[in-house]
């Protein structure tokens, strides 16, 4: 995909982004893991960001923390609503599922890419301080 797909991508992801955090102060009795939950997903952003944009975002290392920690959760968070969907609502549910993991990859790939193929814009950044 070219940049400009990608920062048309990210501005999708923070409207969206922005619309559901709207829709948690509307919602009453939304706990501690809905803004945990959140604040994962706004950590998420920045990657997408620098990855569209072509910057780099603070030092290398919080890049590749960051899709340490985005990996870690998505395949905490697929595997838990995959049982819950699969004990809930039955086992033919359970085809939805390839649709949950075509979604995090899609998340995932931008921010795998701006921790270990974007090496070049941490070299630029050490060049131009």
């Amino acid at each position: 995909m070219r940049s400009d797909q990608w920062r048309r991508i990210f501005w999708v992801y923070l409207i969206g982004f922005l619309a559901v955090l709207g829709g948690t102060f509307i919602i009453s009795g939304v706990g501690p893991l809905v803004y945990t939950s959140l604040g994962l997903i706004l950590f998420a952003l920045i990657p997408l960001y620098g990855y569209a944009y072509q910057r780099a975002i603070g030092p290398h290392w919080l890049a590749v923390v960051t899709f340490c920690i985005c990996a870690m959760v998505a395949v905490i968070e697929f595997s838990w609503y995959s049982i819950e969907l699969m004990f809930s609502m039955g086992q033919h549910y359970f085809i939805i599922a390839p649709l949950g993991i075509f979604i995090h990859i899609f998340i995932l790939y931008p921010q795998y890419c701006y921790a270990f193929n974007c090496l070049h814009l941490w070299e630029e950044k050490c060049l131009n301080h």
